[in-house]
């Protein structure tokens, strides 16, 4: 098993609750290794089209922070019953460190 060299950037962990997704908010739990100038997250629908986008600032690494999303896409609308995939991008003094990935279910 390989393990993340000290104080580099790499995304640790990444979880999405509930799953799967019944009500008008989930929640994103990340953990990094390391502080992160900035993390980039994109929802994708099951066909591959982008359904959110947006940046955070964590405050916390080392252990899982929460960042709470409305189940709604970039123009306010109601994300339809279905499979979405979630990609995680850390950046580290503006270049791309780490990312990672998931898949979510929305089911109302």
């Amino acid at each position: 098993t390989l393990s993340p060299t000290p104080g580099i950037l790499h995304i640790l962990g990444l979880a999405v609750a509930p799953n799967p997704v019944t009500g008008a908010s989930y929640t994103l739990h990340l953990k990094l290794s390391a502080p992160s100038d900035e993390v980039v997250i994109s929802v994708f629908s099951s066909s591959g089209r982008r359904v959110r986008h947006g940046t955070v600032v964590p405050t916390a690494y080392g252990s899982f922070e929460p960042f709470t999303l409305d189940t709604v896409d970039d123009l306010a609308s109601p994300l339809a019953n279905g499979i979405y995939h979630v990609r995680v991008q850390a950046f580290d003094g503006g270049r791309l460190a780490d990312q990672a990935a998931l898949s979510f279910f929305v089911l109302r």
